[in-house]
């Protein structure tokens, strides 16, 4: 039995500090329609950044929710009540019946505390997970650019989702032409450079954008010719 519901953590608050209303709003709406249906809804602002997150974390609690309820159908099918004999008096049925109504009672309150106790454990492993920041994953189209969520939430604050997209391509592509020859690890940084120093950004403001890769060496000079051998001339070698 599909859930009617998903929980949203008060961790995402953090999260979700850099985005608009508009796309805290899209974000929202879009977790309503996976939860319910499974469709994936197309982001064309910054909030593509943080789905990952959010329908990762819909899809482990629907997991854990499914495993509890097959749990609870096989403890139920062990402790169901045998059926009755011919001799048994309509005393006994009545006692009987009023049991398992007090069991089944039981059981769903049982399953209620179980749910709602696991659900705050949830909570506490996201904002564990946070605090860490653990957990990096892949962007641009070759992969190579691996970011946190909190590091994409403090970049998209301080850059800006067109400068952060147009960073994170152009390092990706540089990454993937030179088989990351620089030995880039620390994407956050890389990134920030990218945005300080102005990679990729030839022709504006009248000049050209300082590059990632090591400047070429000016070629070398010619020797100023010697004016006092010009002055002579030898006669050829002879042989002895």
């Amino acid at each position: 039995m599909a859930r009617e519901y998903f929980c949203a953590y008060h961790s995402l608050l953090d999260s979700l500090e850099p985005f608009t209303d508009e796309e805290c709003g899209r974000l929202f709406r879009a977790s309503l329609i996976y939860s319910k249906t499974k469709e994936e809804t197309e982001f064309e602002g910054n909030e593509r950044y943080l789905w990952p997150t959010i329908k990762g974390t819909i899809d482990r609690d629907n997991i854990a929710y499914e495993e509890r309820c097959s749990a609870n159908r096989e403890n139920g099918a062990k402790g169901g009540r045998p059926k009755s004999d011919k001799n048994h008096t309509v005393l006994e049925e009545t006692e009987s019946n009023q049991t398992d109504s007090l069991e089944t009672e039981k059981t769903q309150e049982k399953e209620k505390e179980e749910e709602k106790e696991e659900d705050k454990d949830k909570e506490k492993d996201i904002i564990s997970s946070s605090s860490k920041k653990s957990g990096r994953r892949t962007y641009g189209e070759y992969k190579h650019v691996l970011l946190t969520d909190d590091q994409v939430s403090h970049l998209l604050k301080e850059l800006g989702g067109a400068e952060l997209e147009r960073c994170i391509r152009y390092v990706d592509e540089s990454a993937q032409k030179t088989g990351n020859k620089n030995g880039w690890k620390d994407w956050n940084l890389v990134i920030r450079n990218c945005h300080r120093e102005g990679w990729g950004l030839r022709g504006q403001s009248g000049s050209s954008a300082s590059q990632p890769a090591t400047p070429a060496r000016e070629p070398a000079k010619p020797a100023p010719p010697n004016r006092h051998i010009e002055a002579f001339n030898f006669p050829p070698p002879t042989e002895n």
